[in-house]
């Protein structure tokens, strides 16, 4: 019989098969003191006894499944959830907490009506729900106005008017409107995109200062993308970058902590160069002015017209489900939508000074199934102006936002 459990080589699990296996070399061995009879067990067979024994062993067969589990929880390339969150924590890393999306609600009904906290609104589709987020007491005219965010965190749109369906009727309460736009909240950081900001921090202790300060800074709650460029010219090159200067470009985090990573771990007599500036203190009381590049955003318009295959995939919600993978796209990757590591895909997303080209957008238009994606158009304005490639300064970055992603089904 194979050793099972843990060994120096790492857990090795029972299989069903082997548990069945194991079991029914242990039943031969039962003899009837009588006859000298030996059982012949067979786990296949309609036998109700040999069924009523299964039972048991298939429990067994659950549990070195769950143990699998647990132990893979360890490995930061196996560990899922909370587990993995534990997991990073060891190298000081913290996941990206998500949040949800926000729009302002006005209530109208009758006059002095209380609506409690935690009601729940959608639009026609009823695909996204929002809850209230306060109570509210209508006016003598009987209107009232509250915030209202989503059930789960992540980037949901609704353009002004929407969300008129009232999901927990009210005595008093007769409709509800969205105003103004809804604010797009953020997804929590997938598993998939930790595990690769966790193998990037791992450089924290490099050798060479460009990964020491990229890997550092990559490390600061916050931060969504880092590059660090240097120029080691004694002339100001052909980007604007003093001679023997470090640009840091840097989306997301807090000043201080940004800057307080460049003062650490950048090399002595460095001058630092962008469009962000900072004062931080060593520990003898010395100031430094530290500079870096907060990236110019350049807006991006996304207009796509896609036609149903007629097979049913196609769910009320494509345009909410399309725009999300969109901006999931171009924030991490192919991470964003779990098909990190496969080849062929972009595993970084659209990144501070890299050009928007059209055709990378099919990949998370495509992740939703039940279409076929007929035009795509993308610009700087209100109205994209063809599929041209969008140029992006190396200290600019494409943003891209539930709002201005228009989803059309023709």
């Amino acid at each position: 019989m194979a050793d099972y459990g843990l060994t120096r080589e790492g857990l090795k699990i029972k299989r069903l098969a082997d548990v069945l296996a194991d079991a029914a070399e242990a039943l031969k061995q039962v003899e009837d003191p009588v006859t000298g009879e030996r059982l012949q067990p067979d786990f296949s067979a309609a036998d109700p006894a040999m069924q009523v024994v299964k039972i048991p062993l298939e429990g067994v067969g659950d549990l070195w499944a769950l143990l699998h589990n647990v132990y893979s929880q360890f490995d930061p390339d196996a560990a899922t959830g909370a587990a993995l969150s534990g997991v990073v924590r060891l190298n000081g890393i913290e996941r990206g907490a998500g949040r949800p999306s926000e729009v302002q609600l006005q209530l109208s009904g009758v006059a002095h009506t209380v609506i409690r906290q935690g009601q729940r609104v959608s639009d026609s589709q009823r695909q996204v729900v929002w809850l209230t987020q306060a109570d509210v007491t209508l006016n003598a005219s009987g209107i009232g106005n509250v915030t209202a965010c989503t059930e789960e965190k992540g980037a949901f749109s609704a353009a002004p008017g929407q969300l008129r369906v009232i999901l927990t009727p009210v005595v008093g309460w007769n409709a509800v409107t969205n105003p103004t736009a809804a604010v797009p909240g953020v997804i929590e950081e997938p598993d998939a995109v930790l595990r690769q900001r966790r193998e990037q921090s791992t450089m924290a202790p490099a050798s060479s200062p460009v990964e020491a300060i990229y890997a550092n800074l990559r490390n600061v709650p916050g931060v969504d993308f880092v590059r660090v460029l240097v120029n080691n010219t004694l002339v100001v090159d052909e980007r604007g970058i003093p001679p023997k200067a470090i640009a840091a470009v840097v989306v997301g985090g807090a000043d201080k902590e940004v800057a307080r990573v460049l003062l650490e771990r950048s090399p002595a007599l460095t001058q630092w160069h962008g469009n962000a500036l900072f004062v931080v203190s060593d520990n003898l009381g010395d100031t430094y002015a530290v500079q870096w590049v907060r990236p110019t955003e350049v807006p991006i318009h996304v207009e796509v017209d896609i036609q149903s295959l007629g097979d049913g995939q196609l769910t009320d919600d494509y345009a909410t489900r399309i725009t999300e993978a969109i901006v999931l796209y171009a924030r991490f990757g192919a991470s964003g939508l779990g098909i990190a590591g496969t080849g062929g895909y972009d595993q970084d997303g659209i990144v501070p000074g890299e050009n928007v080209v059209a055709p990378r957008l099919y990949t998370p238009i495509n992740s939703v199934p039940g279409h076929a994606l007929r035009a795509l158009r993308i610009g700087t304005a209100a109205r994209p102006v063809g599929a041209a490639d969008i140029p992006i300064r190396w200290d600019a970055w494409a943003s891209f936002d539930a709002q201005r992603i228009q989803i059309k089904l023709i």
